[in-house]
């Protein structure tokens, strides 16, 4: 009920009366709009005795759809006077809305999207880095086993507890250390200077 008399307010040419609680309009005004919506006849002679509280009521909780989006984050115009679009002149005013929307859409620019890298390819990017760090460990712990077979002799406990503390800290050092498998006179050399740098 309130809806549709607030919507009849606010059309051209009908108003409120205060004091015989219904909705006024010349004759011809309200002929035109029976004849167009035969809906609001009824409140050509009806009264709406608690329409005032109704409406302060209502209008505070109403959506207006003024604020309004679509799913691609589109504003939408809504009617921000309450009225509804079942006259043909407001459905032509809506008509109008749609492309003023359209006119805003052009504004944005396929520019301005960025690709976000998707779950998956960043899962993926995860994997080949702990893959990585897995195979320097691989590398690590095979160069401290060789490092205990074929320099235990070379090195006391202290100096080989110093050694794999350097090869794990720096596992670099640890593939230069393998490079040497076959020069154990290098191979040598190269862990008194790893010695020396590491007191």
């Amino acid at each position: 009920m309130w809806k549709e008399v607030k919507e009849l307010i606010n059309l051209s040419g009908f108003g409120w009366d205060e004091t015989g609680k219904r909705v006024t309009a010349e004759e011809d005004v309200w002929d035109e709009l029976v004849k167009r919506q035969p809906k609001f006849k009824r409140w050509r002679d009806k009264t709406f005795v608690h329409y005032e509280r109704v409406d302060a009521l209502a209008t505070r909780s109403t959506a207006t759809g003024s604020f309004a989006r679509d799913g691609k984050g589109k504003e939408k115009r809504g009617d921000t006077d309450g009225a509804g679009d079942e006259t043909g002149s407001e459905d032509e005013d809506e008509d109008e809305d749609e492309e003023e929307i359209d006119d805003d859409n052009d504004v944005v620019t396929p520019s301005r999207k960025r690709k976000r890298p998707s779950a998956v390819s960043a899962i993926a990017d995860i994997a080949v880095a702990l893959k990585d760090l897995g195979s320097q460990d691989e590398g690590l712990g095979d160069a401290l086993t060789e490092l205990l077979e074929r320099d235990s002799d070379v090195f006391n406990e202290d100096q080989l507890a110093l050694l794999g503390l350097a090869l794990a800290d720096k596992p670099r050092l640890a593939s230069v250390y393998r490079s040497y498998a076959t020069r154990p006179e290098l191979r040598r050399n190269f862990l008194q200077k790893v010695l020396d740098t590491n007191p």
